[in-house]
């Protein structure tokens, strides 16, 4: 069961779980959520209790309904993560019976179970490691880009994906000429990529599947939505990592 969607059952749905429970009170049934992942119930009680109770429930993640959009005004996003955002947020879902969650950067601080720092496994470096409610882990590791084996890795991209220096120009001449060739004949079809929005393009002979061109904002001091773009730009390389997962 998705976080948000256990939250929202066990805010908003309160009174339907304990509608439940007392249905099958004769049958001992005692239902309690599990918070710390993976997210759900642990219900207890007689063979036939169990089995109802449990179909009652299983009904209940069908009357969520999810809809996630984009903040583009500066300076929201870190408002809601903040502890005045955050009390806002709690307002809002006392009085309307929904549950807010902000993603990414500005996920709420509960949401990360633990985080360490320590050896790489994999013999590249220092490293950095979170995990996240839900079981994924987020790992920083110091090394060559150009030598990881993965299913994508993310350049950092000009608009017009020009890869003439930086780690750009890395990652293109590892991988071969077909990379460059790739993304200019996109660019010329499709036009430039704009700020915050990201192109799979062919790996060439690097050992990854897709390289992902992420195309991040030049700071303007703050004034242009640098930031939003950013984060744009790092959640898209996220949904085109996904994709590649879901087409295998």
């Amino acid at each position: 069961m998705e976080h948000g969607v256990a939250c929202c059952i066990y805010k908003c749905m309160a009174e339907e779980i304990e509608e439940i429970r007392q249905t099958f009170q004769h049958s001992a049934v005692n239902i309690t959520p599990t918070f710390d992942g993976p997210y759900g119930f642990v219900v207890s009680g007689n063979s036939y209790g169990l089995q109802n109770a449990i179909q009652q429930l299983q009904k209940l993640p069908d009357k969520v309904k999810m809809h996630q959009f984009k903040v583009d005004k500066p300076g929201i996003p870190k408002y809601l993560a903040s502890d005045g955002g955050q009390h806002s947020i709690q307002r809002l879902e006392q009085q309307h019976k929904v549950v807010i969650e902000p993603v990414g950067k500005y996920a709420r601080k509960e949401d990360v179970l633990a985080a360490e720092a320590g050896p790489n496994a994999t013999g590249r470096g220092s490293t950095s490691r979170v995990t996240l409610r839900g079981g994924a882990t987020v790992e920083v590791v110091q090394g060559d880009l150009t030598t990881f084996r993965a299913d994508a890795i993310v350049n950092a991209a000009n608009g017009q994906l020009d890869h003439i220096g930086g780690l750009a120009k890395a990652i293109a001449d590892a991988g071969g000429p077909e990379i460059q060739r790739e993304c200019r004949s996109h660019v010329q079809r499709n036009g430039v990529i704009p700020d915050g929005q990201v192109y799979a393009s062919t790996s060439g002979r690097l050992p990854c599947q897709l390289v992902i061109h992420a195309v991040g904002p030049i700071w303007k001091g703050g004034y242009s939505s640098e930031e939003n773009s950013l984060y744009n730009a790092v959640f898209e390389s996220m949904l085109a990592a996904e994709q590649i997962r879901c087409c295998r």
